[in-house]
């Protein structure tokens, strides 16, 4: 057999049989065949082109596979498949899963199949889209968890034979060696296009097109490796061969030919292979690894594999060459060998990626090293064997250091922290290498290295390694340095600083954690005591390079930093607080221990030492407040990113948490007042201190009388004072304002907090720090379970901290299910989780929220939230917040599970226990007491500084000795205390809280003299006359403080001076805080009684004290209260002081009672509060009764007084509006007994002739009443619906429609559909009967039918007009189309205004004589379209002829049932308009327009039958303003309103049964609508709608009385015979003359238009057709009409206001119809036998039940053609009932429940019309709607006393029958299709049932094929009506797609799609051109989306979301939902 292709042979190759070349290779000898290397050699020549790959590749297959089938060959050598890895490559996008409960690397990630057949139940997995592809490891047990495996990998699976055998597999080893080989060659003589001279030159795109023809045979080769392990090895055998390779060179370059040529190709594709060899650049190597450096660049080709994976290197990683390498990892030998390969070329790898112009190819890299160095085992290999660690460091250096791309492009530059002579060099963060995250591949792969532990402790222990790690580090301390700007703002933000936070946390901080997460036995404590050696030394040598510390300086003075210099990244500092925190933490160590041998010899310098490494991270804690406080703000917006990008939860662990640790370390080993003189000092704290001293002690006042005197004393103070200010500004550059001082002392005091109190973060597994993240997270907000995972501190890939979520969840929050609000699903809110109670008040920590705090207002919001949630229990107070104090050391342990960890935190309390000495120093307790002293005399603090000074004292007694012995005497004379006010050092003693508590100072400050006050007095009195101006309005205060004497002129005379006197107040921390205390209780309490005591209670070890204690719950007064209290406790010193205190208090004094927390009044207001809000709302309720009085007064004055129509507009300006009026109305009925209201309101509304039906315009804002003159509309929203035809009929068992999920089944699709249903009935009517009798026996719309909703607002016509013409010149974008707008008031969509018409009366008809003359459309409506004129124009020139019958039934109220009859038949055969359809033409052309939106919101080919007849250039309208076609459009318009607002109020009704088997739909869905639709919230469109369909419909059939013929059809069939002849007599032409005549008159204006001519062809291609069809001669019998449809087109033709016995008549006349029909469809479903049955039981009373069955079957009997339809067999017996034998009661709730639904349509009719109440509850109750319509007053059990119009109803009976019968002769199949489409009721409608999973509908559609082309859609989208498969964001696979998509948005929607967009797993709304996302059905197991999966989490169906979106689909209500509606169309044609 010749191989396939061979006719297509270009390169004339001579080819060899199949079975020849089999048998030659099975025998071992094609080296000695000559024929055999002739083909190969013609096969794989170097010199043929690859383009013609189809043709070649099908050769290679027949030779591979010996001639067989290559899927037979396929399926053959895959039993031999003995791999237990499955090694699946994918590249980008690729749907994979990664579970982390299986996994052992971080790594690890499985195919979609393997996941599918392993078990993960219950596991913590993710699906997610590959961004850099990737290998599935499953089967790999140094990967992931063996039990993780899928039942075909792993070493215990696979069970099949060895090796394959040869005559399978020999033929494939020849051609695939050769196809290797051949690829190697190609890159050869491909590379040889590039300029070697130019490498760096290259586009983008080179490398990409180069490799084009190569590309095919590749995937081949991906191909064949997906067959498993037998053609694996084959590649592999000869890709690691080194003889093979080497032979394979030798050969082609020993091999003879005839001429040069060859071997000078050879020789040219080899100088290119040695070239490019020679091209590679070489990486400069560390000094540290000089005796490797022979190691490192050396390349050396030994195999395939080499040289293929070096010309990968060159082309840049070709994505399908990567896959084809990859593959063959499952390979243990190849792996080995490639890792080594991949090893060596990493450098270049490096160097290549600096220079490369690709975008991904680091991600191609990733692909290579991630599966390479996830297994431990073959990572540690690699490790000893190729220097992976060296040459991974050394890429590093030679990127930072080296200069890369060009000279000017430097990565390191000069670091210009703290002065020009630093000699340190930083990183750019300008640089590219930064900018695009060059070096992510490198740490990626280090990262991913130092995971695995054994390679972790050799980098540690290498000290080689580590050392040049701390280099490459120091390059980064300090980088993105920010200098502050003064005066001018920044000119440029460059936003490099994001940049520079991920460098640090990728490049610095993944590295730590990674090296931490190893090092945690005590075993390892050499090498930690040896890393913080390194590090702490390198720290030192950076702090030397910055000038800012030397261990040579004699003097060791500490040098503060430049405090303009601040920078965000200090690494370094942050490795040495990282690794002492979990050394401390983890190891049984001790921080002193620590210190000792990280400082070694220099421990003698500690002091200097921890200075110095505490001031750049101290700074950074300052610079972080000094930009909340605005200090920086010229440097841009930049700043505050920085400042919380700080802070965020992916950095703060590492920055922060790490820094804030760090002075903790210091603080604790540092000397307490050293430390605490450094901290206020730069936090600019002490300055402002000793100014405020210096300021009080020299009296501003003072400063400025001496200037206005000329003593020399006085003016040489004054010169020294100005000399000392201007000092003090020079000294400092950034003198603050006091909002600046404020924030930066409110700062300061909450770092020092925070520095007590808080525990940072840095544990890689801590349930409690895990557990006050949580609390921290949701105090802030309430956050879905994805947030509070998202937003917890991100420490490293491998923490356990996050398996605590959960559980800690369950304790400290409650669960708010996923909320369900219809009017809001643009806002539906998921699962979240709120705090429970009990949290604010034990946990909820504050200190904390600012810690965490990425925006100030975060801190807000949480302290908000605590006062809303106390308020709830006491509104009153003013909380603080509650800052909680630290546990002792020696309480017990709270949670017994954690204990090990609270030992340890307790362990390590104890090592920083030191730092509570802050706390006991002079300058901090002189501070306090300061800060106390400005707030009590001063004000001048806020409230938040108090708080923060009241905690620290607190902390402080509460962490102090209680040991009075020790504590020092306090002397009673206050002026013994000698100290210099000037020097705070000098305030105290001693450094003990306890003794400084009770030490006075004497503050300086000045007072009035009281003498000087009587002078000021006297002078004031003798010159009040003679007062200026200038001093009129100053009071004597200010202007004593202005130096204005009291006539306001300056007193130069000196001894005024003597005014103030100097004073000394003497206050200790003690005084101030009762004083403080009192005035606050003074304010709380102001009706105290002043002459009580003022003392203090204290409840000591009572349970109300606890309370306060552990709950922290009080305000400013609680707080203080407990401070004394605490106090007070110390010791006896401190209890006497307290009360010495109270006892010389000069203030007024009162009692001050303890409020306890836990006390029973703590949550409830005081008794003076209550009255005070009683009392508010008393005089609330008289100013209300008075306003309430004068509008009674007003209103009655107003009814009294009838206004004229000439006093309206006078009126309008004094009245009030009528709105008001009528809520005074409704208050005057609240203070009348009912029934004297409501004649005196009847009274005066008849006296004021003020209209029952007033509306309000809700654009003029007018109350007025409907007038022809000035119409009012109502608003509304006319929309397509198809959601009727949806429906399924009630005839068979409602069938659950799902969604196709599975390859095998089926999509849904039925005949029992409601549209499909009606277009049979409709097709068989049309093959059968006159068309024009079809259309008025059947209704249209059930697809593509209209249905309008209103919003309840109205407006007048003109006001309309005005609003339209305004909003045409501003259309919004987010409008289908010009049509809609939104209502005025309430925003919501609208697009028409519908006539109400309400209190027009009918009058008579005119009579005139029939007027056919050209019509006029008049100028008011020259805006309406011509062809919807037409509509119209009818009403204004044609007129009823003057007869005696029209007038005979006018005003007469008939009670005879003939005369009803009589009077029906009258009015039909005459037409009856209102006045306004006559007289008023605003309403005509309202109405006309209310026309046109019904149309136009009709899809075209649902307004008519035969829609394919009608000329393209008419689809935009009906078929002829006269035509059959608009009355039956018009009248299913009605019918489709009645039956959705049908359907709603069924729902309504019925949505709470319980009904497991029944015609109704579910409860779920009944029930959802029940709680997001009432029927009665909205007033229902019928009565506009009726009011504008029945005047067209009257208009269109005024002539050949169609309807006056169905109604005597109905009450006597044998008059309308002679029907047609008595037309005739009154005078009445047919359609087609009257047409013809008009079109025949000839005027100027009609024959320019071209409307008008277009309809006059139309018509006479309708008269050709009509003429076509004579031979339907016979009409619709009645039994097959609808009977709905008949009810509505002679409801149409009636007059508008209709009595209410006229619509009974004619309700129970065609009810009579609807009975016979319903028997007659009993009756076809009996067999034979039972008719036979029925046939003869009668009863004895004529007109019962079985009495009508027997006559019908009897006459059946008679018939010919209808006996013959009506035969049944008992063996095809209908199923329908599952009854053998019919009984009485069966076929008697047969017809019933065949009537029910012409039962509920004109009851709800009825309701309408008459304006009555629904039956509730009693819909589908036959015998209740009976009597609601008053249709049988019999007993319907026996005799059936239906409403006949003669006595003999069996004649008219009979004459229905034989309409059938006549008919059936000619169309028996049409009539037996008719009669087997009975007039059901339906299913309610339904959406697809979907998968519970989402999982299972993901992975059907994910490679879902498209039908037409077999492509996979790149988005595609099911249709939850049909399930159709639609291509969705206008992403077509191919024009056949794109053809089904626009058909189906009309056929399936009518323009409403509901879409499941399946790669987002949101909804989305189609309307028109409009779409909106709705929301997610699929919530996680947390109720959380998932939109576009991007967490992957697994998903479930919520069914309360689905009903949900089923009820406004049911409703129509997705207009009305608060969506985000877009107009990007999802599908463009």
């Amino acid at each position: 057999m010749q191989p396939k292709a061979q006719t297509s042979n270009p390169n004339n190759i001579i080819y060899v049989p199949t079975e020849r070349f089999r048998e030659v290779c099975l025998r071992g000898g094609c080296e000695n065949s000559k024929e055999i290397n002739t083909l190969l050699d013609n096969l794989f020549s170097p010199d043929k082109p690859l383009n013609n790959f189809n043709c070649d590749i099908d050769i290679l297959k027949d030779y591979i596979t010996g001639g067989i089938d290559f899927e037979l060959f396929k399926n053959k050598l895959k039993a031999y498949d003995s791999s237990s890895v499955c090694g699946l490559v994918w590249n980008v996008n690729y749907v994979a899963y990664r579970c982390r409960t299986c996994a052992l690397s971080p790594c690890m990630s499985i195919c979609a199949d393997c996941f599918k057949n392993g078990d993960h139940q219950g596991h913590d997995y993710n699906m997610f889209r590959s961004g850099a592809g990737g290998a599935c490891d499953c089967g790999d047990e140094h990967v992931m968890n063996p039990k993780g495996f899928c039942k075909s990998h792993g070493c215990d699976k696979k069970k099949v034979p060895n090796q394959p055998p040869d005559d399978l597999i020999k033929c494939s080893e020849i051609i695939l060696s050769n196809l290797i080989y051949r690829i190697l060659q190609y890159f050869r003589s491909q590379y040889s296009s590039i300029d070697s001279t130019l490498p760096n030159t290259l586009s983008r795109n080179f490398y990409a097109n180069s490799l084009t023809d190569l590309n095919p045979y590749i995937d081949f080769l991906n191909d064949l490796c997906s067959i498993g392990t037998p053609l694996r090895k084959i590649f592999v055998d000869y890709l690691i061969d080194e003889n093979f390779y080497n032979k394979k060179i030798q050969l082609e370059k020993e091999r003879p030919c005839d001429n040069d040529r060859f071997s000078q190709k050879y020789n040219y594709r080899q100088e290119i292979y040695l070239k490019a060899l020679e091209m590679q650049e070489s990486i400069v190597i560390p000094d540290v690894f000089n005796d490797k450096k022979d190691e490192f660049n050396k390349l050396d080709h030994k195999n395939m594999i080499d040289e293929i994976l070096f010309w990968c290197v060159r082309f840049e990683f070709p994505e399908n060459l990567v896959k084809f390498l990859l593959s063959l990892l499952p390979d243990f030998r190849y792996k080995m060998i490639f890792i080594k390969s991949f090893v060596f070329q990493y450098n270049y790898i490096s160097l290549m990626l600096l220079k490369s112009n690709s975008e991904h190819l680091s991600s191609k890299v990733v692909h290579i090293s991630v599966q390479l160095f996830s297994n431990e085992a073959i990572a540690l290999k690699a490790m000893q064997e190729c220097n992976l660690l060296p040459i991974l460091l050394s890429t590093l250096y030679n990127m930072i250091f080296i200069q890369t791309r060009n000279s000017d492009d430097k990565l390191l530059v000069k670091n210009k922290l703290e002065n020009d002579s630093n000699s340190h060099l930083v990183v750019d963060p300008d640089n590219s290498i930064l900018q695009e995250n060059l070096y992510w591949l490198v740490i990626s792969d280090l990262s991913n290295l130092l995971t695995h532990q054994k390679i972790a402790l050799e980098f540690v222990s290498n000290q080689s390694l580590i050392k040049l790690w701390l280099d490459l580090i120091e390059c980064l301390q300090t980088m993105n340095l920010n200098i502050r700007k003064y005066g001018e703002h920044v000119q440029q933000e460059t936003p490099t600083y994001f940049s520079s936070f991920s460098a640090e946390l990728e490049f610095c901080s993944s590295i730590m954690w990674s090296i931490i997460q190893h090092i945690k036995t005590n075993e390892q404590i050499d090498l930690i005591v040896s890393l913080l050696k390194f590090i702490s030394e390198k720290i030192l040598v950076w702090l030397n390079k910055v000038t800012l510390f030397d261990l040579n300086d004699a003097n060791k003075i500490i040098k503060r930093p430049n405090f303009k210099h601040l920078s965000f990244h200090l690494p370094l500092h942050r490795y040495l607080s990282c690794v002492l925190y979990n050394s401390l933490y983890n190891q049984n160590v001790s921080l002193q221990f620590l210190m000792e041998n990280i400082l070694g010899d220099k421990l003698d310098f500690k002091e200097y030492i921890l200075a110095n490494i505490l001031a750049h991270p101290l700074q950074l804690q300052i610079g972080f407040h000094e930009i909340h406080t605005n200090m920086w703000v010229r440097n841009g917006m930049q700043m505050k990113g920085q400042a919380m990008t700080y802070v965020q939860n992916h950095f703060c662990s590492s920055f922060s948490d790490a820094d804030l640790f760090l002075i903790q370390v210091i603080a604790a080993h540092s000397n307490a007042e050293t430390f605490i003189n450094i901290f206020f000092e730069r936090f600019h704290i002490k300055k402002w201190f000793l100014n405020s001293i210096r300021k009080r002690c020299r009296n501003p006042e003072l400063k400025i009388a001496r200037k206005n005197t000329d003593s020399v004393e006085n003016l040489v103070e004054t010169m020294i004072d100005d000399v000392i200010d201007s000092n003090e500004s020079e000294s400092n550059a950034d003198d603050l304002d006091s909002a600046q001082q404020t924030s930066m002392l409110v700062g300061s005091l909450t770092l020092l907090s925070q520095i007590l109190m808080i525990k940072p973060n840095l544990s890689l597994s801590n349930y409690q720090l895990t557990r006050k993240e949580i609390v921290t997270l949701l105090s802030v907000s309430d956050r879905t379970f994805s947030q509070v995972e998202e937003s917890l501190p991100d420490i490293c890939s491998l923490s356990t901290a996050k398996k605590f979520i959960q559980p800690i969840l369950n304790e400290v929050s409650d669960y708010l299910q996923p909320s369900l609000d219809a009017m809001s699903i643009g806002n539906l809110k998921q699962g979240r989780y709120k705090p429970k109670d009990c949290i604010w008040l034990n946990e909820y920590d504050p200190l904390y929220v600012m810690l965490r705090s990425v925006k100030r207002r975060e801190f807000q919001e949480s302290f908000d939230r605590y006062n809303q949630f106390l308020e709830k229990k006491n509104p009153k107070k003013n909380y603080w917040p509650p800052f909680r104090l630290a546990k002792k050391t020696n309480e017990k342990m709270s949670f017994d599970e954690h204990s090990k960890e609270l030992e340890i935190e307790s362990k390590l309390e104890l090592e920083l226990s030191n730092k509570w000495n802050l706390l006991n120093t002079k300058l901090l307790h002189a501070i306090l007491l300061n800060l106390l002293y400005e707030h009590f005399y001063n004000e001048t603090l806020s409230e938040k500084i108090l708080y923060f000074v009241i905690y620290i004292l607190e902390l402080s007694v509460y962490n102090s000795e209680v040991n009075s012995q020790n504590s020092m005497d306090i002397d009673t004379d206050l002026n013994k205390h000698q100290f210099d006010e000037l020097n705070p050092d000098t305030w105290f003693k001693t450094n003990k809280i306890q003794d400084n508590l009770c030490t006075y100072v004497a503050f300086t400050t000045y007072e009035r003299n009281s003498e000087f006050e009587s002078v000021k007095l006297e002078a004031s009195e003798s010159t009040e006359c003679a007062s200026t101006s200038t001093s009129q309005n100053v009071p004597p205060f200010k202007r004593i403080r202005s130096g204005l004497t009291p006539s306001g002129s300056r007193d130069p005379s000196p001894q005024k001076i003597e005014q103030f006197k100097k004073v000394h107040v003497h206050e200790s921390i003690i005084s101030l805080l009762v004083k403080i205390l009192h005035r606050k209780s003074c304010e709380n309490d102001k009706d105290q009684v002043k002459s009580k005591s003022f003392t203090l209670e204290y409840h000591v070890d009572n349970e109300e004290s606890i309370s306060f204690k552990t709950s922290r719950v009080g305000d400013e007064s609680d707080f203080i209260l407990n401070l004394l209290e605490m106090i007070s406790k110390l010791n006896e010193k401190c209890r006497v002081n307290i009360e010495k205190t109270l006892e010389n208090i000069n203030l007024p004094k009162a009692n001050l009672i303890e409020k306890s927390l836990s006390s029973p009044n703590v949550f409830t207001g005081s008794t003076s509060n209550e009255e005070e809000m009683k009392l508010k709302k008393l005089k609330a309720k008289a100013r209300q009764q008075k306003i309430l009085a004068q509008m009674s007064s007003s209103q009655k004055a107003f009814l009294s007084n009838p206004i004229n129509k000439t006093d309206i507009e006078a009126y309008k300006e004094l009245a009030p509006p009528e709105k008001e009026v009528s809520k005074v109305n409704e208050e005057l009925l609240e203070e009348k007994p009912e029934a004297e209201v409501s004649g005196e309101l009847v009274d005066k509304i008849s006296s004021s002739q003020i209209n029952d039906e007033v509306y309000d315009c809700c654009i003029c804002r007018l109350s007025s009443d409907d007038t022809p003159e000035r119409p009012i509309g109502v608003i509304a929203l006319l929309q397509s619906t198809s959601v009727l035809g949806n429906r399924e009929s009630i005839r068979v068992e409602n069938q659950v429609k799902k969604i196709v999920i599975n390859e095998n089944e089926k999509s849904y699709l039925t005949n029992n559909l409601c549209w499909k249903r009606e277009d049979t009935r409709t097709r068989n009517m049309i093959e059968a009967f006159k068309p024009e009798s079809c259309k008025y026996s059947v209704n249209i719309g059930w697809r593509g039918g209209v249905y309008a909703q209103m919003c309840g607002h109205y407006l007048h016509f003109d006001c309309y007009s005005s609003y339209r013409q305004t909003l045409d010149e501003q259309l919004t974008t987010t409008r289908s189309s010009n049509v809609e707008y939104a209502c005025p008031l309430c925003r919501q969509t609208a697009n028409c205004v519908l006539p109400i018409n309400t209190n027009i009366p009918v009058k008579k008809a005119q009579k005139a004589s029939l007027d056919l003359s050209p019509w006029n459309v008049p100028s008011t409506v020259s805006n309406v379209p011509a062809k919807i004129w037409i509509l119209s124009s009818l009403a204004e020139k044609t007129q009823l002829p003057e007869t005696n019958e029209s007038e005979k039934f006018e005003d007469t109220k008939l009670n005879t049932t003939d005369e009803i009859y009589e009077k029906i038949l009258n009015l039909l055969k005459f037409r009856s308009f209102s006045n306004s359809d006559l007289t008023s033409k605003i309403l005509t052309q309202c109405k006309n327009d209310a026309l046109t939106i019904i149309t136009m919101s009709t899809p075209i080919e649902f307004r008519h039958i035969e829609q394919k007849s009608l000329p393209s250039h008419l689809h935009s309208i009906f078929k002829s303003p006269v035509d059959d076609d608009i009355v039956m459009f018009t009248s299913s318009v009605l019918r489709t309103q009645l039956e959705i607002d049908l359907m709603l109020l069924l729902m309504q009704q019925q949505g709470k049964q319980c009904q497991e088997k029944s015609s109704l739909p579910s409860t779920s869905q009944s029930e959802n609508l029940t709680n997001t639709f009432n029927f009665k919230k909205k007033k229902s469109c019928f009565m506009p709608m009726l009011d504008v369909v029945s005047t067209h419909c009257r208009l269109m059939c005024h002539e050949n009385k169609p309807h006056a013929k169905q109604w005597l059809m109905l009450i006597n069939p044998a008059l309308s015979k002679d029907m047609n002849k008595f037309l005739f007599k009154i005078g009445v032409k047919s359609n087609i003359d009257n047409t013809m005549e008009f079109f025949d008159s000839d005027t100027s204006e009609q024959a320019n238009d071209s409307s008008l001519s277009g309809l006059k062809d139309f018509h006479q291609s309708i008269l050709q057709s009509r003429l076509n069809s004579l031979n339907k001669q016979d009409d619709v019998p009645v039994l097959l009409r609808d009977p709905i449809a008949v009810l509505l087109l002679i409801l149409v033709n009636l007059p508008f206001s209709l009595e209410k016995s006229v619509f009974t008549c004619v309700v129970s006349s065609i009810f009579n119809v609807v009975f016979i029909q319903s028997v007659v469809d009993l009756i076809k479903e009996f067999d034979d036998e039972e008719k036979e049955i029925w046939s003869n039981n009668t009863d004895d009373q004529n007109f019962s039940f079985k009495h009508y069955i027997s006559h019908i079957i009897q006459f059946i009997k008679k018939t010919n053609h209808l006996k013959r339809l009506f035969s049944k067999n008992a063996s095809t017996t209908s199923n329908y009932f599952m009854k053998t034998i019919w009984t009485t009661e069966s076929a008697k709730n047969y017809v019933e429940t065949k009537c029910l639904h012409y039962l509920n349509i004109t009851s709800l009719l009825q309701s309408y019309l008459y304006d009555q109440d629904v039956l509730k509850n009693s819909m589908n109750s036959y015998e209740n709607l009976i009597k609601y319509l008053g249709i049988n007053s019999g007993d319907s059990s026996k005799k059936l006393n239906l409403k006949w119009p003669t006595t003999k109803p069996f004649e008219i009976i009979d004459f229905w029958l034989n309409e059938l019968e006549k008919v059936s002769e000619a169309y028996s199949v049409q009539v037996n299709n008719l009669l087997n489409i009975s007039f059901d009721r339906y299913h309610f409608p339904q959406l697809l049932d979907l998968p519970y999973s989402y999982s299972d509908l993901f992975s059907f559609y994910l490679n879902k094929k498209c039908k037409f082309c077999s492509k996979v859609p790149k988005e595609i989208a099911a249709c939850l009506v049909c399930g159709t498969e639609l291509c969705f964001r206008c992403h077509y696979c191919c024009d056949s797609m794109k053809e089904m998509n626009k058909k189906h948005v009309n056929s399936c929607g009518a323009g409403t799609l509901i879409l499941l967009h399946i790669n987002s797993t949101y909804v989305y709304i189609v309307r028109g051109k409009r779409c909106s996302p709705w929301a997610s059905l699929y919530l996680d197991e947390h109720g959380e989306e998932d939109k576009d999966l991007k967490r992957g989490k697994p998903l479930f169906l919520n069914e309360q979301r689905y009903n949900l979106l089923k009820s406004s689909w049911y409703s129509h209500s997705f207009d009305y939902q608060s969506l985000k509606w877009h107009n990007t169309s999802l599908f463009i044609y």
